[in-house]
């Protein structure tokens, strides 16, 4: 789903849990991303997820930052 190419919704499941991924331009060259794991089974898998998402959206960032040099 994007909203006017500023914003895009992933939405997807894998078990019991569902992950929200939103992308939203702050300007011509800056942009967040929000990422909403629910449904998790646990503390343990909360932290896990934590983990997962945090070094996957660094990985993001640098390679994004890559491509600008």
């Amino acid at each position: 789903l994007t909203s006017s190419g500023k914003s895009m919704r992933i939405t997807w499941t894998l078990g019991d849990s569902s992950v929200d991924v939103n992308f939203s331009a702050k300007g011509p060259d800056r942009s967040t991303v929000q990422v909403e794991h629910r449904k998790l089974a646990d503390a343990g898998a909360v932290a896990a997820q934590k983990a997962y998402w945090a070094s996957g959206l660094e990985r993001l960032q640098a390679w994004l930052e890559a491509g600008r040099k």
